[in-house]
């Protein structure tokens, strides 16, 4: 019995750790993403360079800071409302309660990810005993392919790293930012079979989640379609500037980026077009009973 109250003491200094942890992480990476996006866009603006490079360049940088000014634009509310930098314990629940009460308006990319759906497919095609053979060999190619992938990242983030050490004196500290972002990828991974195994007691996947997933891209794509023109025309509006780019860059510009290809741009202009029709176009019409 004495040993209780020591545990539970245990328990929560640990979950304290874990929550500053967190804290120092999360401020860190706005800090990090916050110098990396000033300096990008101070390069933006050198005089010699090409329009499509000013371009990427106030593009990334902007980009950059899109993440500290979330924070900061949480963070100033807080200060003039409370008096301190993080909101009082009652407005935290209030804000969660709310989150609560509309979970349609929350569909996180994991439950409408193409890739999860893939990886489920694959899992229950090499599982499943009424799995043909040619089925399994592709159940086992895409699991395979996966796998490379994740340690063709860590590999990649490794070597940013390496690099980024080497030359840190020049810029080489963004080179350790992107190596260490690059890593969030396989850690969702294992995070979600850690996740899984916990929630499920196995890793074992079923046609539940396939169609679960299908349905959350369902609703996902509603949302879209439900939106103002308004949103709609500003979405593809950017859209359509960033692929004006992309091209610029391979057809005009290409004599200085000959190592620039068609395929990034090509592939990006079929999903657009794809996520464009999706949006301006008419929803099905409910079936007569």
């Amino acid at each position: 019995m004495s040993g209780e109250p020591t545990t539970g003491k245990n328990h929560r200094l640990w979950r304290q750790i874990r929550a500053w942890a967190a804290v120092c992480l999360l401020y860190g990476i706005a800090l990090a993403l916050a110098v990396a996006g000033i300096v990008i866009l101070r390069h933006a603006f050198v005089t010699r360079i090409d329009i499509t490079d000013r371009i990427y360049r106030l593009l990334a940088g902007a980009a950059l800071l899109a993440f500290p000014a979330l924070v900061v634009s949480y963070l100033i509310p807080a200060k003039w409302a409370f008096g301190n930098w993080r909101p009082t314990r009652e407005h935290a629940l209030q804000r969660a309660t709310q989150c609560t009460m509309r979970p349609q308006n929350a569909i996180a990319p994991q439950q409408r990810s193409l890739v999860l759906f893939v990886l489920h497919w694959a899992n229950i095609a090499l599982r499943a005993p009424q799995s043909p053979l040619f089925k399994r060999l592709i159940g086992l190619l895409v699991l395979f392919l996966y796998a490379a992938a994740l340690l063709a990242i860590c590999g990649l983030s490794v070597i940013l790293v390496g690099a980024g050490i080497a030359t840190f004196a020049s810029l080489g500290w963004m080179m350790i930012l992107f190596g260490l972002i690059l890593l969030i990828i396989p850690a969702q991974f294992i995070a979600g079979i850690v996740h899984r195994r916990r929630t499920h007691g196995n890793l074992q996947s079923s046609d539940d989640d396939l169609v679960g997933i299908m349905a959350a891209r369902s609703l996902w794509f509603q949302q879209g379609r439900r939106q103002s023109l308004r949103t709609k025309l500003f979405s593809t509006a950017i859209f359509l500037a960033f692929l004006t780019v992309l091209w610029l860059r391979v057809t005009v510009y290409h004599s200085r980026h000959p190592h620039e290809t068609w395929a990034m741009p090509f592939i990006w202009t079929l999903v657009g077009i794809y996520l464009v029709w999706n949006q301006f176009r008419r929803p099905k019409a409910a079936p007569l009973k």
